[in-house]
């Protein structure tokens, strides 16, 4: 088993959990540092004294999760018209590969995905895992026909939004999947992912997703759609690269606002402190937080040059 399986294994107990509480348990620092030794290893990143690369790992919260509105009509899988807004999903995760020393421009890559996440019955469940409903539209209809199609919606913030953040997004299909399914089964304690469609088989780990999404396996290149790229901003707009030294993380284009602690307060405190307070201040919040998405920002950094060793 891959240390990111076994870290995500080792959380859970042995009572029962729900479709949120299962997901709300990746929330923990093991799963982020077993992301970062993981694929340090698997990437096979240079380390000498002229150049190397390094992964740093976030984990967070956004309290509203985006919806579209489809635009033209649209029938889910059983022909029932679609009426209400869908929710974009409970889980993103991104991958960035930046040169710290940028000669034309800093950035490799930027890719992202995102997962509905459900309650699972059985293991290796198919696609849509969740309750379908026959006789009328039910989220689970709802959420399928957006991940599977992506057909032309208005983005919204939150449920209750009247004026929609873009309109006319019209995200691109792919040969590579970039929308997931992700079941948890309290049996085994693990968790099954497979691409959005429909009868899809779910036989893949938390591992298997991230190493792929590295790899270019897995996940939509954010500057090739600007659909795509409208999505990954509003999800990421107030996330923070709290692992990631100042210096770097302010030439990353998500740092745009901070929600909770002041941007000054980030850079007057050393980092590693600032971090454990975040992490503290993030899981008092959530107590108190209705459902919310979960953004895993991975963030592989080349240095190449003098001064690395203050980088180590």
């Amino acid at each position: 088993m891959s240390l990111i399986d076994k870290a995500v294994k080792a959380l859970y107990g042995s009572k029962k959990y729900g479709e949120l509480s299962s997901l709300y348990k990746l929330f923990d620092e093991t799963v982020s540092d077993a992301i970062a030794s993981e694929l340090s290893d698997k990437l096979n990143l240079c380390n000498s004294t002229r150049a190397f690369d390094k992964i740093y790992v976030d984990l967070q919260w956004i309290d509203k999760i985006p919806l579209a509105s489809f635009v033209t009509p649209q029938k889910d899988l059983n022909g029932h018209k679609i009426i209400n807004k869908t929710e974009i999903g409970d889980l993103f995760i991104q991958y960035r590969h930046t040169n710290a020393y940028p000669i034309d421009g800093n950035s490799y890559c930027h890719r992202a995905l995102v997962v509905q996440a459900k309650l699972a019955s059985v293991e290796k469940p198919k696609v849509p895992i969740g309750y379908v409903n026959r006789k009328c539209v039910n989220s689970t209809t709802k959420e399928l026909k957006l991940l599977e199609s992506w057909p032309t919606f208005d983005l919204y913030e939150s449920s209750r939004s009247s004026q929609p953040l873009a309109r006319g997004l019209s995200v691109k299909l792919d040969d590579v999947p970039f929308s997931f399914y992700a079941g948890f089964s309290n049996q085994s304690k693990s968790w099954f992912f497979g691409k959005a469609k429909y009868t899809e088989l779910c036989n893949k780990s938390f591992s298997d997703i991230i190493v792929e999404l590295a790899n270019n396996d897995a996940g939509k290149e954010v500057d090739h759609d600007s659909a795509w790229e409208t999505i990954t901003f509003e999800i990421t707009k107030t996330c923070q690269n709290r692992k990631m030294p100042p210096s770097i993380a302010g030439k990353i284009e998500s740092r745009h606002k901070s929600k909770g602690i002041n941007e000054g307060v980030l850079y007057s405190f050393p980092a590693p402190l600032v971090y454990i307070f975040q992490r503290i201040w993030d899981k008092f919040l959530s107590m108190f937080r209705g459902k919310k998405m979960l953004v895993v920002t991975i963030d592989r950094v080349s240095y190449e040059g003098i001064n690395m060793n203050k980088y180590r």
